[in-house]
Parts: structure tokens; sequence; C-alpha cells
């Protein structure tokens, strides 16, 4: 059983950085609000029994070694926000992965295999238009040219990850080459749930969102002495 009181507790605590008097919760990747953050999720991996680092990109990794050697059981999320998030998005999965090794470490109990809980760094992409960055290193997918997102005052990705001490030549360094398993517990974000009164679902499938610009050219007619056979409608010429 794990400790609610005291995953409620971490959860509020967590809200606190980033937390606007408008409402909500601005936490993006590379700011002093995500530094204080992944400090406090820092401290919270400790008090779990788990040895901390932080890899080439800046995900905050906590590890428990297992009895035998055995590829890694990783559980995580991510911390950053959208502009005024709520305060479970993301969060609850790197608490909730907390609490697990709190739980085990109080009841006494030693997995076979070694967990790593992992707190993924701008998943959201909300400052430089650029996600998944700590997920796509993790998963050995990031490019160096691809950092060169900027943010509103002009810092791109890359600048903005020197500024913190790490090194976008090295983001390789942050792949995870095996692992047994991954788990992320995660808030739904619609009312699937809600509505059926089930307290628990299993993701099957997921929007893989893609922007793309499409440029469709017509031609400027008059619309009422124009027939619509030789109108030359931008729209209309997508659509066929």
């Amino acid at each position: 059983m794990i400790n609610r009181e005291r995953l409620e507790k971490h959860i509020e605590e967590l809200s606190q950085f980033g937390m606007q008097s408008s409402g909500g919760i601005n936490r993006f990747s590379f700011t002093e609000e995500e530094a204080k953050a992944n400090e406090y999720i820092k401290q919270r991996m400790e008090e779990a029994g788990l040895t901390v680092s932080f890899d080439a990109v800046g995900n905050v990794i906590g590890e428990l070694q297992g009895t035998e050697e055995k590829a890694p059981i990783m559980i995580g999320s991510h911390i950053d926000t959208v502009p005024h998030g709520g305060k479970f998005d993301g969060a609850l999965g790197v608490l909730a992965a907390i609490e697990v090794a709190h739980s085990l470490k109080d009841q006494g109990i030693q997995l076979k295999s070694p967990l790593k809980i992992v707190s993924f760094k701008d998943e959201e992409g909300t400052r430089f238009g650029f996600g998944l960055l700590g997920s796509r290193a993790v998963a050995g997918i990031l490019k160096e040219e691809e950092l060169e997102g900027r943010d509103d005052q002009g810092i791109t990705l890359k600048e903005a990850m020197i500024q913190n001490g790490y090194d976008p030549k090295k983001i390789s360094e942050a792949k995870v080459r095996e692992v047994a398993a991954y788990l992320e517990l995660h808030i739904e974000q619609g009312k699937v749930l809600e509505n059926e009164n089930v307290p628990v679902g299993i993701v099957t499938g997921i929007a893989g969102p893609s922007w793309k610009e499409i440029t469709v050219r017509g031609l400027s007619e008059h619309a009422g002495a124009t027939p619509m056979p030789i109108r030359q409608m931008p729209l209309l010429q997508l659509v066929k």
C-alpha cells in the first residue's frame, strides 16, 4: 500500500513552483522555477532511497538496485507544464513513481529488477516549441540540429542548455540502452473514465500531432457573377 497522504502532500508542494497568482502553473524548461522543482524532485527521490543523477539533457533519474542483474523497470513522467497548467498533469506520474519507491522502502521490499524513476525534461515543449526533449534523448533519437527552436526572447534551446551547463554535443549520452518495461501514470485529460464511472484505464493508443504548412492558391472572382464550375476557389481546389 502507498501512503496517500504523503503523495498528496508532495503534489501540493511541487505545485508551488511556478504557481501563478492568476491561477495555474508556469513551469517551463531551463527556468528558475523548473530548477527549483527539479531540486525538490531530487530530494524526494533521495528520501525514498534512490541514487539520483541528472543526465546529459537534464532528465532527473533516481535508481534503485535490484537483487538480480536484470534490465531496469522504468517509471516516470514530466514536471514541466503548459501555460497555466494543472498540478497533476505529468507531475502525478513522477511523484507517484517516487511514492512507489517510498512504499517499497517503508515495507522493506526489495525488487529483483532494478528500478529507474525518470522525471523527463521538457516534454510539453512550451518554451521552445520543441517537446519530448527528455524522452527523445532517452530513446536515442534526439539530434543536435533539432535544438534550434527559440523562445519569446530569441534564446534557442541549444543556448539554454549551454547556459545551464549542458553540452548539446553530448546528448547521445542520455540514451538508455536497456529497459525491461516502462510504466507511466497519467491523469485522463478527457471525460471518458468519469462518464463511465471507471477508476482507471489502460492506454492502447495516443494522438500523434503533426504540424504542416500548406499553401493553396486560387483566383479572386465576383461572388455573384461567377458560376461555381469556373471558379478557382482555394478551399474548393483543396477538397478536390
